[in-house]
């Protein structure tokens, strides 16, 4: 395990083996880098995607759980059900605004260009390709009506799911908050001695924060939570 998670502490990973999830977040160095621990593989691909952002902010989270038979090794099968975007539509996740569950997306489903609006059936991955991108519209509870990016790179290892918001974000359908190429969710699998690895990083730069990071942080952290347990139900 320890070999996965070369950036975390060995503290980290003892509370990782106990706790089942770890959770960090962190700002922008003087630099103007920021500090990821958690990734069990493709870490420096996604520190240096994120960087680009030049986001105001980045939370993480690493999930471990006892690996479900469908997810017990990297294959077609598996990027299967992370390349079947129809089936996040009605997931729900915990929203810090209103202090209760609440739908994430009520609409999704894949695309074939960024400016088409009409939906395609879900893939069914002949391959592992080093990389592949897709293209998704997804109507969100919070955020409207938005197109993204996805990137997929597998390896015999992993997979991982890079999305970037290709639209113009809206809170609630009227206040700007995020710009077109200003979004990255990083989403990452990897089995590990008959155990899953899931991991998550949300990265923004909002066009203003309004004194809202930590509410924020936990918004994010609350969707990559939503998005680990529709994976675990899609391979159980």
């Amino acid at each position: 395990m320890a070999a996965r998670l070369q950036r975390a502490t060995q503290a980290q990973i003892t509370r990782l083996v106990a706790e089942g999830r770890l959770l960090g977040s962190s700002a922008p160095e003087p630099a103007g880098s920021l500090r990821l621990q958690f990734a069990p593989l493709f870490a420096d691909a996604i520190h240096a995607d994120i960087t680009s952002l030049e986001p105001a902010f980045a939370v993480e989270i690493l999930f471990l759980v006892a690996a479900p038979e469908r997810a017990r090794e990297i294959d077609e099968k598996l990027l299967t059900v992370l390349q079947s975007v129809s089936t996040m539509e009605g997931i729900a996740y915990y929203s810090e605004t209103r202090g209760r569950m609440r739908t994430l997306f009520h609409e999704s489903y894949l695309i074939a260009e960024p400016g088409d609006r009409r939906p395609l059936p879900d893939p069914v991955a002949a391959s592992l390709p080093a990389r592949e991108t897709l293209y998704a519209y997804q109507r969100d509870s919070s955020f409207g009506r938005n197109v993204l990016e996805l990137t997929y790179t597998a390896t015999d290892e992993g997979i991982r799911l890079r999305m970037r918001n290709l639209t113009r974000m809206h809170y609630q359908g009227v206040l700007p908050v995020v710009a077109p190429q200003s979004l990255e969710i990083d989403l990452v699998v990897v089995p590990a001695e008959g155990h899953l690895l899931f991991y998550g990083v949300a990265a923004a730069r909002p066009v203003a924060l309004f004194g809202l990071e930590e509410r924020i942080e936990r918004s994010f952290a609350n969707r990559i939570e939503a998005l680990y347990l529709w994976f675990l139900d899609q391979v159980s």
